[in-house]
Parts: C-alpha cells; sequence; structure tokens
C-alpha cells in the first residue's frame, strides 16, 4: 500500500471529498491492517449538525489500486462505554513501511458496547496515539447521560434500537460491507437467489420522489443479486439429484396394499436419491415400517432423515446413506389452523433441508374441505405461509458467537414443495362418463384451486405439473372401490405444487395409484430432477467483495448522478390489435458516480403489477408508471459510471386497452409522456407517439351494429338508434358464421383444436377490413423464411373458428350482461332459455339464436365422439356468460353450460 503510506495526510481529504456528506468530516485518520491481513483506514468522523459535538469511529477497507478504492465495513459510536486498548504485538513483532525501514507494531482493540471488538495492527504509533487522546477527548464531552448511549449500528436491524443521539449514522449503515468474517452462511444464499417477498419500492411520481436512499439500497442489492447470478460458476458447481414425492390421504384406514407397488416408490424408483411420503395418520413408526418392507432390498440403501407429525399430518423424508454426507442442515415447523387458528386437525407441518448448499423446504398441509370453504382454505393458506418458520443454528461456534439466532420463512429457500389434501373440490362428475376419450384438460377448467391460483388468492409462483390422471377424491369405500361416491363430486383433491425462483426443480412424472384402495383417497406421487449447488465460499466472498469494491469506487457524497438517453422522441407507428411491437432505448451512465434510475407516474393515483430489475423481482409501484398498454423491462435499475444498459418499450393494445382508442372512442392517437427518474439526478422525459388501427374486436355489439360500414372505414360520431336503425347483428359476427356454416362444418376438432395465430390476424384484418374471407380457390400463403406454401384447408378452418371465440371473447359488454346473468340459473328448459332471450337487447338475443343454430347443425355434421355437445357448450357459454369482477356472485361452469345446452 505504498500509495497510501506515502500520503497517510491525505487520507482525512480523501475520505471527505469520497465518502462522506457535507454534515460530517474527518478529523483523524490512519492507516492500519486487519488481524488477518488487507490494508484498513482507522477514521474519527465528528458531526457538524449537534448542539454538542458527537463522533463515531468509521473502519473503511483499503484496495491497493490508484486512485484508491475504501469501502466502509464498521461503525463505532465514541460513548462514553466504548473502550480501547492498544498493546505492542507479541514478542515485539516489527513491520516494513514503504521504504523498507523496521517499524515497532502496535494492536489497537476498540470494544463497542453490545458487539464484537474491532481489532486492527498499525506502525503508525503517533497517529495512533493522537486518535486516542481525541477519543478520550470526545467521551469526555459526551457525558454520561442514560440518554445519549448509542448501539453500534453496523447492521440495519441494529439501528434505532436505542439511538437517541448518533443518528446521523444510520446513512451510512445501509452501505456497510455485507461480509464479515463470521456472518452465518444463510445471510450469503439470500444474495444468489430472488428475494421474497418483494421489497416495496417508494411510491413516487412527478414532483414527489419518495425515499430515494431507501429506493437506492434496494436497486443497487438487486444489482449484487443479478452480478452474482452472472458470476455464479466463478464460485459454485452443480450436481443433479433425482426427488420421488409421495402424498396419501389414508383416513386412518389399516394398511393392506404394497406402498411400493401402487406408488411406484420402491422396486421402480430404486435411483431417487431422495423419497418423500406425506400422510395423514397418526401411526407414524406403523407406516414407516411399511414403507421400509415394500421397499424390499432397496430400502438398506436409504436412511430415516427426518419426519415431522401434527395430530394426523405426517412427513418422512428417507435419503441415500451417501447423499448424508451432504446434508448440514435440518429444521422443522408446524402450524394448527383448525377451530381458532389452533386445533391441528387442520394446518401443515414443514421441513428445511440443507442439501450442499442448496436449501430444500417441504409442506404437507390438510386444508379445510367442502366446495363453499374456498375462502377458508385460501385463509389457511396464508395462515401457513405467516406461521410455519424454521430456526436458524449457528453452523459453527463463531456463528454462534456473532449472530443472534434467527428464523426463516418457508419461502426462504431455493426450491419448496408443498403437498397434500388441497380440498379443491371440481365440478366434474357430470363429465367423467361423458366420453370415452376423456380429455382432463377440459375437466380442469372445472378445477376450484386453479381459479383461486390466476386470482392470486393462494399458491401464487408455483407451479404444478399436467394433470393426466382422474379426480383422486372421494372414491366409495367396500366392494366397488373403483368408483366414485356417489354423495360427493370428484375432485383432485391431493395434489403436489413447487415453487422454485431459480427453477433448479425440474419436473418428469406426476401421477396418482389407484390400485391402493385402503382410503377414499387415491395416492398421487411426482419425481423431480433438482439441481444442487455447491459454493466455494471463499471465491464467493472475493467476487462479492469486488462488487462492493465497483459500488464504493463509485459512491461520491454530493456528485449528482447522470445517465444520458439516445433518444427521447419514440414512434411507434400504427399499432395493430393484439400485435406486439418493440422499441430499444439505450441509458448510459456518463457521470462519476453510480445511477440509480426508476420510471415514475405523472401523478399519484391507481396500481401497476411486479416491477423487475434485471428479471428479478424487486416490488411494486403504487403508482402507475406506465400505461396499461405498455411494458418497459427493466423499468428501474442501478449503473456503474461508464456502464450501459438497453430499456425495452413494448406496446401491445390488447383487449383490456383497445377500448381507450377503439371505436367509439374519440381518437385512435396515442400520445403519452413517460418520466425517468435518476435517484437524485434529474428527470429525464419520453414522449411516445403512434395511431392504433381500429378494429371490430374490443368493442361492444351495439356499437359495431350501429356502423354503416366496416369499421377501419368508419370516421366521425357513431350515430345513435334515433338516428338511424342498425343492424341485427354486427356484420363481422355474421361473416364468420356464414363461412364456417358454409365451409367448415365436416371440420373434425374444430372449436376444441387451436388454428395458427398467423392466419387468425389475417381473417381479423379481412373482417375489420371488408377484404374477403379465403376461399378454396383463394386459400391463405404462408411464409416461412423465403418460401411459400400453402396453408391446409382443415387449419384455415381452426383459425377462422379461434377468430370466432376470439371476438365473443374481447366484447367489452357480454352478451348476456352481468346483471342478468343470475337469471339464467333459474332456467330449466328449452321453452324457458327462449323466453329469457326476451329479456336481453335484440342484437344479443340475435347472436345467440344465429350462433346457436349454426352450431346445432355443425354437431348433426360431427362424427367424431370427440366433439360433443356438452364441450362445445362449455366453450362458449365462459364466453357468453363470462364472470364478473369480484365481489360479485358469479355462476358455476357447470351452470353456464347447462344454460347454453337448452339452446342447442
Amino acid at each position: 500500500m505504498q500509495y497510501f503510506i506515502e500520503r497517510v495526510r491525505d487520507l482525512p481529504k480523501l475520505l471527505n471529498s469520497h465518502h462522506l456528506r457535507e454534515s460530517e468530516q474527518v478529523k483523524l485518520a490512519v492507516i492500519c491492517r486487519f488481524p488477518r491481513g488487507g490494508e484498513a483506514a482507522l477514521a474519527i468522523v465528528s458531526h457538524l449538525g449537534s448542539d454538542h459535538e458527537e463522533a463515531s469511529l468509521f473502519v473503511f477497507k483499503l484496495n491497493n489500486l490508484n486512485p484508491p478504492v475504501l469501502r466502509l465495513v464498521e461503525i463505532a459510536p465514541l460513548t462514553p462505554d466504548l473502550t480501547t486498548t492498544l498493546a505492542q504485538t507479541t514478542s515485539g513483532n516489527s513491520a516494513e513501511d514503504s521504504l523498507g525501514l523496521s517499524r515497532t507494531e502496535f494492536l489497537l482493540t476498540v470494544s463497542p458496547p453490545n458487539h464484537k471488538d474491532i481489532i486492527l495492527r498499525t506502525v503508525h504509533s503517533l497517529d495512533i496515539h493522537d486518535i486516542l487522546s481525541e477519543i478520550k477527548r470526545l467521551q469526555h464531552i459526551h457525558g454520561v447521560s442514560p440518554n445519549r448511549l448509542c448501539t453500534l449500528a453496523p447492521h440495519p436491524s441494529l439501528v434505532g434500537e436505542r439511538v437517541a443521539q448518533h443518528s446521523w449514522i444510520s446513512h451510512y449503515v445501509s452501505i456497510i460491507d455485507l461480509i464479515a468474517p463470521h456472518r452465518p452462511k444463510w445471510d450469503y444464499q439470500n444474495h444468489l437467489r430472488p428475494e421474497f417477498p418483494p421489497t416495496h419500492l417508494s411510491d413516487a411520481s412527478a414532483g414527489m420522489n419518495g425515499d430515494e436512499e431507501s429506493d437506492i439500497n434496494l436497486l443497487r442489492d438487486a444489482w449484487i443479486r443479478h452480478q452474482l447470478r452472472i458470476r455464479e460458476a466463478e464460485f459454485s458447481t452443480k450436481h443433479n439429484i433425482s426427488i420421488r414425492i409421495g402424498t396419501f390421504n389414508v383416513q386412518s384406514k389399516p394398511r393392506k396394499d404394497r406402498l411400493s407397488t401402487g406408488c411406484q416408490m420402491g422396486e421402480l424408483d430404486t435411483s431417487a436419491e431422495g423419497l418423500l411420503y406425506s400422510s395423514t395418520t397418526v401411526k407414524e413408526d406403523l407406516w414407516y415400517q411399511a414403507i421400509l418392507r415394500d421397499m424390499g432390498e432397496v430400502s438398506r440403501s436409504y436412511h430415516k432423515l427426518v419426519s415431522k407429525q401434527l395430530v394426523g399430518m405426517l412427513i418422512i423424508v428417507l435419503v441415500r446413506k451417501e447423499l448424508r454426507a451432504h446434508i448440514s442442515s435440518i429444521s422443522t415447523a408446524s402450524a394448527g389452523v383448525g377451530f381458532l387458528n389452533t386445533l391441528g386437525n387442520k394446518g401443515g407441518v414443514a421441513l428445511r433441508i440443507q442439501i450442499r448448499d442448496t436449501t430444500l423446504c417441504l409442506v404437507n398441509s390438510h386444508l379445510a374441505a367442502y366446495d363453499e370453504m374456498a375462502e377458508k382454505r385460501n385463509l389457511d393458506y396464508r395462515e401457513l405461509c405467516r406461521r410455519l418458520s424454521f430456526p436458524l443454528l449457528a453452523a459453527t461456534p463463531a456463528e454462534a458467537a456473532n449472530s443472534p439466532p434467527g428464523t426463516a420463512p418457508i419461502f426462504d429457500c431455493d426450491c419448496l414443495f408443498w403437498m397434500g389434501g388441497m380440498f379443491m373440490d371440481a365440478e366434474v362428475r357430470a363429465l367423467l362418463n361423458e366420453s370415452g376419450n376423456l380429455r382432463y384438460d377440459a375437466l380442469l377448467t372445472y378445477d376450484q384451486l386453479l381459479w383461486q391460483q390466476s386470482e392470486g388468492n393462494c399458491f401464487s409462483g408455483f407451479v404444478e405439473s399436467r394433470i393426466t390422471f382422474p379426480p383422486t377424491y372421494k372414491y366409495a369405500t367396500g366392494p366397488a372401490e373403483t368408483l366414485y361416491d356417489v354423495r360427493r363430486r370428484p375432485a383432485w383433491t391431493d395434489r403436489i405444487l413447487h415453487w422454485s425462483p431459480l427453477e433448479c426443480a425440474i419436473p418428469q412424472s406426476y401421477s396418482s395409484h389407484p390400485i391402493i384402495s385402503i382410503s377414499d383417497h387415491k395416492p398421487v406421487s411426482a419425481r423431480f430432477t433438482v439441481q444442487l449447488r455447491s459454493i466455494k465460499w471463499d471465491q464467493f466472498r472475493t467476487v462479492f467483495e469486488e462488487l462492493l469494491d465497483l459500488i464504493s469506487a463509485s459512491e461520491i457524497e454530493d456528485v449528482t448522478p447522470r445517465i444520458d438517453i439516445d433518444r427521447v422522441e419514440i414512434y411507434l407507428g400504427a399499432l395493430s390489435y393484439d400485435t406486439p411491437k418493440s422499441v430499444d432505448i439505450q441509458l448510459k451512465n456518463t457521470g462519476e458516480v453510480a445511477a440509480a434510475f426508476r420510471f415514475i407516474a405523472h401523478q399519484p393515483g391507481g396500481t401497476i403489477g411486479q416491477c423487475r430489475i434485471f428479471h428479478l423481482i424487486v416490488g411494486t409501484y403504487l403508482f402507475p408508471a406506465a400505461p396499461s398498454w405498455l411494458s418497459i423491462t427493466p423499468n428501474s435499475g442501478f449503473l456503474l459510471p461508464g456502464s450501459a444498459l438497453t430499456i425495452k418499450m413494448t406496446a401491445c393494445i390488447d383487449r383490456t386497452s383497445a377500448p381507450l382508442f377503439n371505436v367509439p372512442a374519440k381518437s385512435p392517437n396515442i400520445l403519452e409522456t413517460m418520466i425517468l427518474h435518476v435517484e437524485k439526478g434529474k428527470d429525464h422525459f419520453f414522449v411516445i407517439d403512434g395511431s392504433f388501427v381500429r378494429t371490430c374486436f374490443a368493442t361492444d355489439l351495439a356499437t359495431l351494429s350501429m356502423l354503416p360500414t366496416v369499421v377501419r372505414d368508419f370516421k366521425g360520431v357513431v350515430p345513435s338508434t334515433s338516428q338511424q336503425e342498425g343492424l341485427s347483428a354486427p356484420r363481422e359476427f355474421l361473416r364468420m358464421i356464414q363461412w364456417l356454416m358454409t365451409n367448415a362444418l365436416n371440420v373434425e376438432n374444430l372449436f376444441t383444436a387451436r388454428g395458427n395465430k398467423k392466419i387468425s390476424r389475417t381473417i381479423r384484418e379481412a373482417l375489420d377490413t371488408g377484404e374477403d374471407l379465403p376461399t378454396l380457390d383463394q386459400p391463405v400463403l404462408g411464409v416461412e423464411g423465403k418460401s411459400v406454401h400453402t396453408i391446409s384447408w382443415s387449419e384455415t378452418c381452426l383459425s377462422v373458428a379461434d377468430t370466432l371465440l376470439e371476438f365473443l371473447g374481447s366484447l367489452t359488454e357480454p352478451v348476456v350482461p352481468f346483471v342478468l346473468q343470475e337469471n339464467c340459473a333459474r332456467v330449466t328448459n328449452r321453452a324457458e332459455a327462449f323466453e329469457f332471450l326476451r329479456s336481453l337487447q335484440p342484437i344479443s338475443a340475435n347472436v345467440i339464436i344465429s350462433l346457436t343454430a349454426f352450431l346445432h347443425f355443425f354437431l348433426q355434421a360431427q362424427r367424431s365422439e370427440a366433439t360433443n355437445p356438452n364441450h362445445i357448450a362449455s366453450v362458449f357459454s365462459s364466453l357468453i356468460l363470462p364472470d364478473p369482477e369480484p365481489p360479485a356472485p358469479r355462476l358455476s361452469p357447470l351452470t353456464k353450460r347447462g344454460f347454453f345446452l337448452h339452446f342447442l
């Protein structure tokens, strides 16, 4: 560190200009060394804004660069209870300075209250004595008044605990080195995965910057996480293992079937490194012995790792014996959510296992039963997420001495498996035996768990493999154990889901085992390949410190960050319906310091979805940073000096945003101003210009029926019914019905198989412009690269059918208004169904009559059993009778289908 040794007197100036605010200044500083090597700087920093003089000891880590890089690693407020000792190193050790001269080395020990000692070595005896004298003087000034005591605050969790004075140091806490000599490994691992739950950026809009300090810290932390992911190969290696998971509600019945045969957990899966069994039984030992017995000789290769039981819920983990040596941490948890959220008849048991340096969590739950208890199940799920937590135990005595014990929620892991009885009943009984060619994808549209999950009420972010087996509940007991109990609706209540933000779990299989018949449930199993990570912690710390050094080198107080942008006027041109168009914008940090940025709203109000930084979830804004039809990736970030970033703006006007520009809106023109805010810097304004190509989609039946021409040619104001008489139904709808009646009656899988999206866009364009639809004489041409080919006629028909479905689904007002949908549930026969049509507007009634007339002829012409009235009714009833927004009541899928069937 010759650069420093020769310029010790310049050190205060360097620290003042690069690392401190104007309200603080360095009084004295000295070059030191850490006990394990590495240069350091010890400084007394004084705060200028107090009624009395306040100061703290700051310890910086120095890097041998020119100019030097200093990183703040410790803070010790100078209070009366801080002690210091100075002693010559053992055996009179000496050190050489930059001139090669031998100098006596001293050992300085600083002992703050309630914190580990700070130990430094130095050869600068005069400077260190000056610092010690100043410490004594400041401690004397500070006095011994209790309201002036201050706890050392090297981490945010300690700030504010007893701080009456020295509150100014909280500004520097966030930039303290995250790498401590005895920091527990779980703290390191949190930087290798996305933060969960997402931390919110502060609310901000034009003229209201929000909490910039907090936002900078969050954006900086997200940048570190992203960089660690990019450089992960430098400090980690990957290993794959196989995990088999089984869940079985045994209903306390005696075991009489071989689990290994039914669940394929023994002879048929001997390669799995981990076997996980979850069940609801109080007889753990009996079931564990049964599992081993049924596994046969293979059981000798496995070891029972851990189990956890709560009343009738049990989870057991078996691992291969050779894997046991790589498991370093095991903890368990349980929570009851039965009566008063305490009884254990409902609830969950959980395990947390660290294999190598990958953490797996496993939850076995038993939730409330019955269809009408959906909200209770959602509450139970949220309660389990809140209450299931694991103790974090120190791996070494050093960790135990320097880190307080903590807890980890179930989402503090690399992969979370959730299994057990979800009791999400589905309305599928009437569909199970309608066709020999059973389509579970169609039945699953009635599954309550999938409904609740899609609405964000439970299991958000979880993934379930494709279900290819029949409902696992409720089976009749007795001689006919393969038949469903007529008193309950069949349902997929036994499920296995997984959550893996880094996608380290790859599903391999998912199946049920109907051979086992000891319960009214059937067991379900899943197999995963899980990618484990082994971290070389020395290399990790090296990479981590390099990233922190890059940040520290660019943190200069009172220097305004600066970002240059290659364009501020963005012309999107003509935007077609549901057709994305992207524009790239280049950002570059041309300033001297790091720059954190985010897009902000014009004014407070509204909400937007999750904000992603470098594909890592950072949080949500209270205020919308962009209109609903525009996505910005990333819409916030962190740039070091000299670095650049590409922002992608993608405009896509779909069924939700098209009504803003479509007929009868006043203008199709698009003109938006976006604001990019540089934290502690200036705002940049983008002007987005374009126009929407109007379409018959995403409008309402009444407006389309009143247009005197096709929508693309229409200009002006839509005439009212008093000015002219409209069409009986929209011309575009009637054209599709007529075309399908003429060309597609004999096409198999119409409305069940998907067409070609590009052809659907071509058909939509023809509807909007009035051009001819495809014919056998003039088929649609497809282009792949430089080759041109004719699209098959069946694919063209499927694409027209898709276009009809999209048209009905995009209507801004449903064919049957929401206020009348409850009346559909009272319709019991065909006569009442047609009587109901009298309550609709004539246009809506005509649409239903025209549509069902075509479908009647279509079903008569079909010879395939795969196309049947029930399935067709299921497809169209969800479009004619869409669900209203919560909390408005909604019809069940079977009720909708039954109503529509009356017309067929």
